[in-house]
């Protein structure tokens, strides 16, 4: 007991000394203009030396923008004679918006300033970056400068998210900025230290066995809860989630299950009926069919009718009965969440499984690394960022696939490699596999690594103890066999084949009934997923993507290439231990062999995404997983290899800085979707957070 006690202390003296480092950064670092600001001399701007052009006075300091005008521009002049000897060091701009307002599924209620200057240094005007302007944001109302000399001039170019109205009360320079203390912004970088130090020397020292699985489970719900929970806050406040009505396949095919049908409810136009070709994008735009109003945009199109080429079981198990019971829908949002809550567990179940099976302890530390890199990693942070119906199947699909790994593995009887099998937990496991089929028919590729795992001590052919051959079989393949005949018989009443899930009948940007096979997109698809360089900023978020492209270099016309933010072996170093599975020192365990199977079938589901669809980063989603799996169980075998201290300080100081690069990649994922136009305040005042200089 007082063993426990001291331990006790000694946790809860680390964290009373991380929460005043956070306090200190708080206070001197995240509010240092804050504290700059104290040693400036304030100054307010006369109004006869604040002049505006481009905007009609309509009362005392209230101004409009002419609808035929784009911007405004307000001149602060004679700013060397009013300060004297002292620099411009900042800019407060006491201004109201009369006109604004937050529009949903816009970018609204802000002024984005361009400001110039002419300093001693520059007769002419120099243009700086564009600065966010919000009524309702402090931090945004202070413009920070540095100029060459004393500023002699300042002009801001005013441009208005709606119609430009402008009510200037009182610009002042070299204001005092009051202190902005985050309560979160403090619990973050806490959260960040703490989790430090409890990735310290000893953590690494202790096997699992010597862990108490109590503290384990609590360990992996609190890092669960910090992954999920912004995600759960920021899609409660992002009204672009919430009311997007332009692409709602699932809801759709719901409202068509409960009248009976597999076709939507939506009738196709007469125009489209009539098209000689309606799957030609061109053809429909010369013929002036409108997307969304004459035809439905990513739609399966066949025989007069609307069908979702979408895997089905989504609709199902979430949309279906929702819609069913309340008349109302389901938002893909809360289906994502929902599919990443269970994808999180069963990554933390797979990988205790996975190194239980292994035979050799592996740190508790270094599981929840990759616990944390394999679920930020399959590409779900980018769909909790930006949720929508695409994203559905795949991380769908993803949960269902962890869990069927977890339950085949598991089945094996983990440390005990005794021969024997659950024959429970590999039916559980083949269920979820043919799940997953449901959600994304390529996810059937992942099934055959059943033999692979299953190989040892022959228990496919009739080695395993007390069960037979084709006992085992039997309950390996009979729960397919419903999921296979409901998809297949879905499929023959939809387009009259078993084998045809209606993807080639898309109403998108190509006619996908002509897709070429061609080796050389495999250029372009290796150079993105891979080894593309990240587009990295200064200012949050601290990545930017790539703007959609229809057209690559080596003239395809039926190959397109989606925003991009940098390639796997790039923002995933644990990739680079994949060697290590082919070493001499790996021996041929039943892991190794799993892992370089899930090379192998990962490597054809990127050749088929890319053959068939193109370069798009959500294409990840089918397979960055299980090559990350693959990487982790080459840094397991690294890891038991190195024998001395000095060897094991450095190999651990590496996983610890590549888990910690890939979670501040991924972490951007959140605020690169459509934060800024389902709540533009929200995300200007996240912006303004992290941008505190």
């Amino acid at each position: 007991m007082n063993k426990l006690d001291e331990k006790q202390k000694k946790w809860m003296k680390r964290a009373g000394i991380c929460l005043l480092i956070a306090f200190f950064l708080e206070i001197f670092l995240f509010n240092i203009r804050t504290v700059q600001s104290l040693f400036y001399k304030e100054n307010v701007i006369p109004a006869e030396q604040i002049r505006v052009e481009s905007f009609d006075t309509i009362a005392e300091n209230v101004y409009l923008l002419p609808e035929e005008e784009e911007c405004g521009m307000v001149y602060l002049t004679g700013l060397d004679a009013l300060l004297g000897d002292a620099d411009v060091h900042n800019v407060y701009l006491d201004w109201e918006l009369p006109l604004a307002q937050d529009v949903p599924y816009e970018v609204s209620g802000i002024c984005t300033i361009a400001p110039y200057l002419r300093d001693e240094g520059n007769d002419q005007y120099v243009e700086l970056e564009d600065h966010v302007y919000r009524q309702d944001n402090v931090a945004s109302k202070y413009l920070w400068f540095q100029g060459t000399g004393r500023i002699k001039t300042i002009v801001l170019r005013a441009r208005f998210s709606e119609r430009g109205a402008l009510q200037i009360n009182q610009i002042v320079l070299n204001a005092h900025r009051p202190l902005q203390v985050s309560l979160i912004r403090w619990l973050v970088v806490f959260s960040l230290l703490f989790a430090g130090c409890a990735i310290r020397k000893a953590s690494w020292e202790n096997a699992e066995e010597g862990e108490k699985k109590r503290t384990e489970m609590l360990v992996a719900i609190l890092v669960g809860m910090a992954l999920l929970l912004p995600a759960v806050y920021l899609n409660s406040k992002n009204g672009f989630q919430k009311g997007d009505i332009s692409f709602r396949p699932y809801q759709q095919l719901a409202e068509a299950f409960k009248c009976g049908q597999t076709y939507l409810l939506d009738e196709p136009s007469q125009a489209l009926k009539q098209m000689e070709n309606p799957y030609d994008y061109t053809a429909r735009d010369a013929a002036g069919l409108v997307k969304n109003v004459d035809y439905l945009w990513d739609t399966a199109y066949y025989e007069g009718r609307y069908y979702v080429y979408f895997g089905v079981l989504p609709c199902i198990l979430f949309y279906l009965p929702y819609y069913a019971v309340t008349g109302s829908h389901m938002q893909d949002s809360t289906v994502i969440l929902i599919c990443a809550a269970l994808l999180y567990a069963g990554i933390w179940q797979l990988l205790r499984s996975w190194c239980a099976r292994r035979g050799k302890a592996v740190p508790y530390v270094m599981q929840m690394l990759a616990v944390v890199t394999l679920f930020m990693g399959s590409n779900v942070m980018a769909c909790l960022g930006a949720p929508n119906a695409h994203d559905v199947p795949r991380m769908c699909g993803l949960a269902f696939l962890v869990w069927g790994l977890y339950f085949w593995i598991s089945s094996l009887s983990g440390e005990k490699q005794d021969g024997s099998i659950s024959l429970g937990r590999l039916s559980m496991g083949s269920l979820c596999m043919a799940l997953a089929v449901g959600c994304r028919p390529n996810m059937a590729l992942y099934s055959f690594t059943a033999p692979v795992l299953f190989w040892k001590e022959g228990k496919l052919f009739g080695g395993a103890k007390g069960k037979s051959f084709v006992k085992i079989l039997c309950f390996l393949m009979i729960p397919y066999v419903p999921v296979a005949i409901g998809l297949m018989y879905y499929n023959a009443i939809r387009f009259g084949s078993v084998f045809d899930f209606g993807y080639v009948y898309n109403l998108t940007v190509h006619d996908y009934r002509f897709t070429v096979f061609s080796l050389d997109k495999l250029v372009i698809a290796l150079h993105y997923f891979f080894i593309k360089l990240p587009q990295l900023d200064y200012v949050f978020p601290y990545m930017r993507g790539d703007t959609f492209s229809e057209i690559d270099r080596l003239g395809h016309t039926d190959f397109y290439i989606t925003y991009n933010y940098g390639g796997l072996l790039v923002c995933n170093l644990i990739l680079w231990c994949i060697p290590n599975l082919f070493g001499k020192k790996a021996g041929k365990s039943d892991m190794v062999r799993m892992a370089i199977a899930m090379i192998v079938f990962a490597m054809i589901q990127m050749f088929v995404n890319m053959m068939t669809g193109g370069v798009s980063y959500n294409y990840l989603a089918d397979f960055a997983l299980p090559l990350l799996l693959a990487g982790w169980e080459g840094a397991f075998l690294r890891w038991e290899t190195i024998g001395d201290e000095a060897g094991r300080s450095v190999y651990k100081n590496f996983l610890i800085l590549t888990s910690v690069w890939a979670f501040w990649f991924y972490a951007n994922f959140y605020f690169l979707g459509s934060l800024a136009k389902g709540d533009t305040e929200l995300y200007y005042r996240i912006f303004y957070a992290f941008n505190f200089f």
